[in-house]
């Protein structure tokens, strides 16, 4: 546990709480000027804006993105200089978390300058901020000299609307601001963390090219699309032949986590594929694409029927060199039993196995899949097993005994009623397995040891991780409610049946105070859930 971060954060807090409500579910992360670790990392995110002469960008130094401004900036209801964190069409923006020091200086009550984070589209006087945003003579927030200090640290949801770091001049009654120090404000970004919500899929365009020119298809054909997203954009699409991954295309340049642009991967993907009609046996086949954007969506086109029809090699030519001819062979006969040699064994069978990709449970529908030969046609008596695992997981269990394909070729998965992801295998015949994520709407519970404390007493707080399926050891965040926003002050791990556990020993309260504080499960890589939180518990403790 982090004992320093959590004193620092944990101070007399206001009455009024707000809980933001849980992200859509396809996340994306973009970080700036550096990773968890210290190392550089671009700042492009952030775009500049505002007065050129009062703002920094020393990132790839090991320095910040920064603003100060000069005792000569006095209008009022001006943002001075700055930058934007745009947030690009098609994606929302979730939560931030920003490691930030902020001082300002003041010579007067009727305006004051303010600097920090701001929330907006737009370079203006914010209406919330995360540095210094109120009135007051002297506002000092974090540590300039420790860039990745825990006083620093700032975790917040937002509504909507982009980011901007900023200094501005704040007066309600249109007075200049008065300088109090040089400078009067400044205010430095270290390292940020924004998480984005991309809910679209990838779109697909009709297929094209010579593979689908009419007719039987013979040698080196092609198979076009343009794939587009908004948001995150393209990240990946891929050739599906049989309904197997034949080829891929990647996006490069920025389409590279740790994501460091608010769009970074392609809005628009032309995709062309070669595609090697003589590597196929002859006759039936299927086509289709896929694409995933830099969030993880996924969307595929329907498949294509195409006939394979390449002609057959010419035999090599006969060379025939005149020469003596050589002496018969002696003449052998040897006796043996007539035998009746054993008939090949035939080739082996392929279909395709089809079920959707993703389902909520519970539900009272079935969930049913179909067994189709390479043709499309479906394919009956198929014997099927199925297999689950937790998620996070990577042992596959057998689970629920098996099946077979109807005469239509459809099939039934049985649907569990919590979390977990299913495959479905073909027995005697080849075939990819199907795969099935079903997934439960985590609940997140808090509770605690006591309502009233004194100090130097410890509080415990107890709570569960339901739905999980299984599923141990996610990450669980403990925020406080800290000045107006909520700030993570820790973290532990769910452990079994998802209970989680968490301790603190109030040492520094001087006079009594409410605290609150909530849980908060992220969305993470491999995880199917959507960011959840918590209810709010409080708990009273008398200074000492």
């Amino acid at each position: 546990m982090n004992v320093a971060r959590l004193t620092a954060a944990l101070v007399v807090i206001a009455a009024a709480v707000a809980i933001a409500a849980p992200a859509q579910a396809a996340e994306y992360v973009v970080e700036s000027c550096r990773d968890a670790a210290g190392n550089e990392l671009s700042t492009a995110a952030w775009i500049p804006a505002g007065d050129p002469d009062r703002r920094f960008d020393t990132c790839a130094e090991g320095g910040a993105l920064g603003i100060v401004a000069a005792p000569s900036d006095t209008t009022p209801r001006v943002a001075i200089s700055g930058y934007r964190f745009d947030v690009p069409r098609g994606a929302t923006l979730v939560e931030y978390e920003a490691w930030l020091a902020a001082k300002v200086r003041n010579g007067t009550p009727f305006a004051w300058y303010m600097a920090g984070l701001g929330q907006g589209d737009e370079l203006a006087v914010p209406t919330t901020l995360a540095g210094c945003f109120e009135m007051e003579w002297h506002c000092s927030e974090g540590d300039f000299a420790v860039p990745l200090s825990a006083a620093n640290e700032i975790a917040q949801p937002v509504d909507e609307g982009g980011l901007a770091l900023l200094i501005a001049c704040a007066s309600p009654v249109g007075l200049p601001c008065v300088p109090g120090a040089d400078p009067p404000a400044r205010t430095s970004l270290f390292r940020s963390v924004v998480t984005l919500d991309d809910p679209s899929d990838p779109a697909i365009g009709s297929l094209g090219g010579t593979l689908l020119g009419g007719g039987p298809a013979s040698g080196v054909r092609t198979l076009t699309a343009t794939v587009t997203d908004e948001g995150s954009g393209v990240a990946t699409v891929e050739l599906l032949v049989d309904g197997a991954v034949a080829a891929a295309r990647q996006a490069d340049g920025t389409c590279v986590e740790p994501y460091v642009v608010a769009d970074p991967c392609a809005g628009i993907f032309p995709a062309t594929f070669s595609v090697d009609t003589t590597q196929l046996a002859q006759g039936a086949h299927t086509v289709a694409l896929r694409a995933s954007d830099g969030a993880g969506n996924v969307s595929q086109s329907a498949p294509v029927g195409i006939v394979v029809d390449n002609p057959a090699p010419a035999p090599p030519p006969v060379v025939v060199v005149p020469g003596p001819a050589p002496p018969p062979p002696p003449i052998v006969i040897v006796e043996e039993p007539s035998r009746q040699e054993d008939p090949p064994d035939p080739p082996p069978v392929t279909v395709q196995l089809r079920a959707p990709d993703e389902v909520e449970v519970p539900t009272r529908e079935p969930v049913t899949g179909q067994v189709v030969a390479s043709d499309g046609t479906p394919r009956a008596g198929v014997a099927l097993r199925f297999e689950r695992r937790p998620y996070g997981t990577r042992s596959w269990r057998r689970w629920r005994g098996g099946t077979a394909s109807g005469p239509d070729g459809r099939f039934v998965v049985p649907a569990p009623r919590e979390s977990t992801e299913v495959r479905v295998v073909a027995e005697d015949v080849r075939a990819e397995p199907a795969r099935i994520r079903f997934v439960r709407p985590l609940e997140v519970t808090i509770a605690a040891s006591d309502a009233r404390l004194r100090n130097g007493q410890e509080l415990t707080l107890g709570g569960r991780v339901r739905h999980t399926g299984g599923t141990e050891d996610l990450t669980v965040l403990v925020q406080s409610f800290v000045r107006g926003r909520w700030r993570t002050v820790d973290s532990t791990e769910s452990g079994q049946r998802g209970r989680v556990r968490w301790s603190y020993r109030f040492e520094n309260t001087s006079r009594t105070a409410r605290y609150r504080f909530r849980f908060v499960v992220r969305s993470g890589p491999g995880l199917p859930w959507k960011r959840t939180v918590s209810d709010v518990v409080s708990v009273v403790v008398a200074g000492g």
